[in-house]
């Protein structure tokens, strides 16, 4: 009955929106209207906001339990791929309706990224082969003669190519790097060249073990894009899937999340996997170089909120990360409004907790910096072993500056006990690598130092000297525990009262 009455009222309403109306309403029923369809769930929002406008908040929350249901509820299904953004956050219409547009601009986003309604039709193989005859290599106008590739947008003319070696077979006819060296199966790139005579090269964007990122123009969708070229070297070549897996694990069970970078497709070429990505802008780490959090926390508890809710949803799949680091947490290149300001990329070393084709490593998984100190010693690792990259990042870009580092394994762990102090000794028990943990307490630098327990703390290596810093310190040191149990999960971390501003928050945070 009550559901009846407020949709009532909301349509009686809509005479006098236009006087009452504020810009979140008119701005959703504009991203709405762009999709060219209008769901249920948006009528409903659109009724509530103007209902907003018109009664207030207050008397607009004592009718909205049932009116939204389930967007208030509290747990998050999130195993059976139903998620809000509300669900990580107590009921409010103004809140909700922030999201909610986010949401439709991301739908809209996600369908500009991978529509080919403006795609230019490109050359037939057998123009292709007409236009550039004599302008490429032979064995390329045998390539696209084979019709592996429908259409030709872009050829690499004038570029300084990597030839073909036909007796090279070993690596892979000379389009990969030589099997005796440190770069063994990584694709020959270069600059002006092309990838499945589509994809213009501009730029080296980044790489590891298992491949390298590239800019490139998309001359079939006249864009810029990311690709990811994998290594094609066959030890590796076969951990080079299990970042398309857990990809499409994430889109599966989240196919609009704004937390995660967009994969907008595949492709294999000359025997590499490549993953098309959407362009991103800035790391965490170039970001806390240029901003100051400690003036600006507000926007420091964006950066940090968004990157929990991505850890939200893919911990409720049981998936680790494994390799969080400011590297691969990246900004939106052209951020809409009320979009999240961080984004959660690099899969390559992930995996799923109990799954026989994603199985996670035994130990050597995280960049030294963020790695775990289960992970150092070898147990069984969990979610929460993300956790604790996520303390060392947050007080990173809080600092400004590398917070526990270390030149080595053993030193990384002596960093972390000049930190936080001494592990409780039946932890130290149960690690397979105990003599990381002997040898980190008689490690000295290259340059004799030796670093001590208790030498620092964490309020003294950030300057968090003044009592307005409290909650914050409290966060980190909730996240930095050396027992994983002992640490917050992602969820409840989003619960703590230094991003809610709640107090009373704090009861529903484990007593350490």
């Amino acid at each position: 009955m009550k559901n009846r009455f407020v949709v009532l009222l909301g349509a009686c309403l809509l005479s006098i929106y236009s006087i009452y109306s504020f810009n979140s309403t008119e701005s959703l029923t504009s991203c709405i209207q762009a999709e060219g369809t209008i769901s249920p769930k948006d009528e409903k929002m659109i009724q509530l906001l103007r209902m907003v406008d018109t009664l207030g908040l207050d008397e607009v929350k004592k009718l909205a339990d049932d009116f939204l249901h389930p967007a208030n509820a509290s747990e998050i299904s999130a195993k059976d791929g139903k998620f809000s953004m509300l669900q990580l956050q107590r009921f409010d219409p103004f809140v909700f309706a922030r999201d909610h547009k986010a949401d439709c601009q991301r739908r809209l986003q996600l369908a500009e990224l991978t529509s080919e309604d403006k795609a230019q039709t490109g050359l037939t193989p057998e123009q292709a082969i007409e236009r550039y005859k004599g302008k490429l290599p032979k064995w390329e106008l045998k390539e696209i003669s084979s019709k592996k590739f429908p259409r030709v947008f872009f050829a690499g003319e004038g570029a300084n190519k990597t030839h073909m070696l036909p007796m090279n077979v070993t690596n892979n006819f000379g389009f990969d790097e030589a099997s005796e060296t440190e770069n063994k199966g990584k694709y020959r790139w270069k600059i002006g060249d092309h990838l499945a005579y589509r994809y213009e090269l501009l730029a080296y964007l980044g790489g590891g073990t298992y491949g390298e990122v590239l800019k490139a123009r998309d001359h079939m969708l006249d864009k810029d894009v990311a690709i990811k070229v994998l290594n094609n070297y066959t030890s590796i070549a076969k951990h080079t899937m299990v970042e398309y897996n857990i990809i499409s694990k994430i889109n599966k069970a989240f196919p609009q999340s704004p937390f995660f970078i967009v994969n907008i497709e595949n492709f294999k070429f000359r025997n590499h996997f490549c993953m098309v990505f959407e362009l991103l802008g800035k790391t965490a780490y170039d970001v806390y170089e240029t901003e100051t959090f400690r003036k600006n926390t507000e926007l420091f508890k964006s950066y940090v909120s968004d990157l929990l809710k991505g850890l939200v949803l893919i911990h409720s799949l049981d998936i680790l990360h494994n390799d969080l680091k400011p590297d691969n947490l990246l900004t939106p290149l052209n951020q809409l409004e009320n979009e999240p300001v961080m984004r959660i990329m690099d899969f390559g070393l992930s995996c799923v907790l109990g799954s026989s084709k994603n199985r996670c490593p035994s130990y050597y998984v995280q960049t030294r910096y963020y790695r775990s100190p289960e992970v150092m010693l070898a147990m069984n690792y969990t979610t929460q072993s993300d956790m604790w990259s996520m303390g060392v990042i947050i007080g990173e870009m809080f600092r400004g500056s590398e917070f526990i580092f270390g030149e080595s394994e053993s030193d990384q762990m002596a960093s972390i006990m000049e930190n936080i102090g001494l592990p409780p000794v039946p932890f130290i028990e149960k690690g397979v690598r105990k003599r990381i943990y002997y040898e980190g307490v008689h490690y000295k630098t290259e340059k004799g130092f030796q670093r001590r327990p208790y030498r620092k703390s964490i309020p003294k290596t950030l300057g968090l000297t003044s009592p307005k810093n409290d909650l914050f310190q409290d966060f980190l040191r909730r996240l930095l525990q050396w027992e994983p149990e002992k640490r917050m999960t992602a969820a409840e971390a989003l619960n703590h009262p230094w991003l809610t501003g709640i107090e009373e928050d704090m009861k529903r945070i484990p007593v350490l």
